[in-house]
């Protein structure tokens, strides 16, 4: 029976890191932390004073979520989140040293590359489609003295004060996730008008020459209210192909699948202001 007990004990070892790290949504405060150093570039400008920057970061918030690239936190009163981004350096060794011993090189960009590439796509955000994205605030050079410590929850309720001049992040509007949006329109008998305004949003984006190689439609996109908002902007760029008709048809119907699915199956009356849309688009 000795060994059974053994065998038992190394398997609740073994499972208790992953557990807790399920629990805490692998929450580390280490992974905020990164070593890149000032650059003019990523300076943006914001449409709220100093003033008011700091008057939402002066009120406690509590963890919210975990996106690819940051901790998203939410703010008391409800209106805003804060994104601290993150840096995930021991996956970035281990993808590494996985490709040193099969002789293959990465195919992921090298991780500075790939930290540039993200804040390429947050200032794109900021400067070019603040409204569409709701975007308030960015912060992605460290600075001294400007910014207020940050009392928060992490998910495991631990209070953190964090100095928020030492991290990059970014503050945006609260949105409602896009399906319970919809589903609460259902009801209220005013989908139409949200389907709408989520058609207006990507065009705006992508007559701003915007792209997101990421098309997921139900975890990017919320509602403010009456107006839709692309909350995740992490993988936005450039592309001057938008300027071609086929591209931006392209670009649109990509979120139009998933949207059909859901209305076929959630408001199939609904399915002809996709129809009404591509066809103004053509």
């Amino acid at each position: 029976m000795k060994w059974l007990y053994l065998v038992c004990f190394i398997v609740l070892s073994l499972s208790i890191p992953a557990s807790f790290k399920r629990l805490t949504q692998g929450f580390r405060i280490a992974k905020m932390h990164d070593e890149i150093p000032y650059e003019s570039v990523w300076e943006t400008k914001s449409p709220l004073s100093q003033q008011e920057v700091v008057s939402i970061l002066d009120q406690p918030f509590t963890y919210l979520n975990k996106g690819a690239q940051c901790y998203a936190f939410l703010s008391e009163d409800g209106h805003y989140v804060l994104k601290l981004f993150r840096f995930d350096r021991h996956q970035n060794l281990i993808r590494n040293w996985v490709g040193a011993c099969l002789n293959k090189p990465s195919e992921q960009p090298a991780p500075l590359e790939k930290r540039k590439q993200f804040f390429y796509a947050a200032k794109l955000a900021q400067e070019r489609a603040a409204e569409e994205t709701a975007t308030l605030y960015l912060h992605l050079n460290c600075t001294e003295g400007q910014l207020p410590l940050l009392s928060a929850r992490a998910p495991l309720g631990q209070r953190l004060s964090l100095p928020l001049d030492h991290y990059r992040f970014v503050i945006q509007k609260k949105a409602v996730l896009l399906e319970e949006a919809f589903l609460e329109a259902r009801e209220k008998g005013v989908l139409p008008k949200r389907l709408e305004a989520l058609f207006t949003l990507l065009m705006h984006r992508i007559d701003k020459g915007i792209g997101n190689r990421d098309s997921n439609l139900w975890r990017n996109f919320g509602m403010i209210g009456d107006r839709a908002v692309e909350f995740d902007f992490g993988c936005y760029g450039l592309r001057p192909d938008f300027d071609q008709k086929e591209a931006r048809v392209r670009e649109f119907t990509r979120y139009m699948h998933p949207l059909r699915i859901w209305l076929q199956k959630n408001a199939p009356e609904c399915l002809s202001l996709c129809d009404a849309q591509e066809e103004r688009l053509r």
